[in-house]
């Protein structure tokens, strides 16, 4: 249980890490959670979706170009994981 709540706050804090950052670390995240997205906890990836969404309407996701991305990360994913209210 203690490393799988390790996991969990590594996998929140690389995210939130890169989540507006310009340069490839945000490309790099998604990869990874694209990857690994099946082996997240759903609250974590709930978490992370609602979190994209607030930092995309609040203008928070970077440029143009980022939020794009972040954008297209969303349609994957919101079909895969129900839950939290919208952020805006």
């Amino acid at each position: 249980m203690r490393k799988l709540a390790k996991d969990h706050t590594m996998v929140l804090a690389a995210f939130r890490h890169s989540l507006g950052q310009p340069g490839y670390v945000a490309g790099c995240c998604i990869d990874w959670l694209d990857e690994n997205w099946s082996k997240i906890d759903s609250h974590v990836r709930e978490t992370i979706l609602w979190e994209i969404k607030a930092a995309i309407a609040t203008n928070l996701a970077g440029d143009d170009v980022y939020r794009r991305v972040w954008g297209l990360f969303l349609e994957r994913h919101s079909a895969t994981t129900v839950g939290r209210k919208s952020a805006t």
